[in-house]
């Protein structure tokens, strides 16, 4: 069984998506797993989904954003959420 898990997600420009993302993932992982982090990288976004999840994320310790300053694209933003240090 899986007792740690990391969800990483990309995202640019998500503003109508991010939040419900975000909620799924809680609910998945408040109700299958012992410990759980959510990463959030944002690929330079322009919408205000940025600052949409650094909000969500000072009520919720279990998100973490990184916030890229050019778009670099999926594979890059996947290889980023990866590096993060373990939880």
């Amino acid at each position: 069984m899986i007792e740690s898990l990391s969800f990483v997600m990309p995202m640019y420009n998500e503003i109508a998506n991010i939040q419900r993302a975000i909620d799924d993932a809680l609910r998945m992982g408040t109700t299958t797993l012992r410990d759980f982090e959510i990463i959030i990288v944002d690929d330079a976004s322009t919408d205000g989904s940025g600052e949409l999840v650094e909000q969500i994320a000072r009520r919720e310790p279990r998100l973490r954003i990184l916030h890229h300053l050019r778009n670099r694209k999926l594979g890059a933003s996947l290889r980023t959420g990866d590096l993060l240090p373990e939880i």
